[in-house]
Formats: C-alpha cells, structure tokens, sequence
C-alpha cells in the first residue's frame, strides 16, 4: 500500500469511529483543510507505514491544523498512531480548555521534551489506566495537560476522546 493508501485508512476509521466525515480531498485543496470534520472540531490523521512502539506529536504538524481550524472556526485535534492503524493505539492532542468534562481526570504531564512530544504508547496507556484506577470517581478515562506549541494541551487515547466528544 502506498502512504496515502495508509492515511485514506486511518482517516475513514477515526472518523467512522468518532461519528465524523472525512475532508474530501483530504487537506490537498486549500479551501478544505484537515482530513476529518465534526460541528466543532478540525482533526489531522498521522500515520505511519509500518507499526513502531512509538507515538510522536510533532509542533509542525500541530501548528498547522490549528491555523486549518482557526481558519474554520473549529478546535483543532491531531490524531496520532504508531502505525498499527489501530483505533486502541490512536493517541489524540487538542486544545484543554475544549474539555469541560467533569467525566475527565486532568493530570498533569510533566516529561520534559524539546519541540515534539514523544513517548511509548503502551507506557503512557500503562499510566493512564493505573490513574483511572486510583481515582474514587467514574470517570471516562485521563487527560494529560501540558504545554505545547504555545498551547496548553491535553493528550489522550482515541477512545478517552471519542468518550467525550465522538458522535457530534
């Protein structure tokens, strides 16, 4: 499968998953950018060709959906894989002041990176969910709030997100 082929994938999962449309196009036209749309939301899928036990966020990339979703009036959300195409190995970064959730346990992420966030998927899980179990509350899953790119973020599982804000 070609790049684009692994992308188109991506694309069509988180959005069906979400409830969501996929752009047309997918962000190649300059009057649609982003690869997927709700009400309120801009999302950027990255992907990767083949499966690596990595997540990375880069600023790049985060400054240019939130620009695309300025542009349109919308949060902005990146969705990042580790190439699994897996909908439970599907990390999401936007914007913490989007969550009002009483739902959410916010914790702080205090790693220290340079320019791009970068960690294991399956050790940031591992901390998510030993979080969850401590908390006395019923909640739907754990926010880590950082600073990035200039914003203040939070980061995610697909499904935490979905939890909150799928079905638009």
């Amino acid at each position: 499968m070609s790049t684009k082929d692994y992308s188109s994938k991506q694309e069509t999962a988180i959005a069906k998953f979400l409830g969501w449309s996929v752009v047309s196009g997918s962000g190649s036209r300059a009057c649609c950018p982003g690869d997927i749309t709700s009400f309120d939301w801009l999302g950027e899928c990255k992907t990767h060709l083949s499966p690596n036990t990595k997540i990375t966020f880069y600023e790049t990339v985060w400054h240019k959906i939130c620009e695309e979703a300025a542009s349109k009036f919308k949060y902005p959300v990146l969705f990042v894989d580790d190439g699994s195409q897996s909908i439970d190995h599907t990390w999401c970064v936007y914007p913490i002041n989007a969550v009002s959730s009483a739902d959410l346990i916010v914790r702080p992420y205090t790693r220290k990176f340079q320019r791009n966030i970068s960690f294991y998927h399956s050790s940031l899980l591992q901390e998510s969910q030993q979080t969850k179990l401590c908390e006395p509350v019923d909640s739907v899953g754990v926010v880590f709030a950082t600073t990035f790119g200039g914003h203040r973020v939070g980061i995610t599982t697909l499904r935490t997100f979905g939890a909150v804000f799928g079905g638009e």
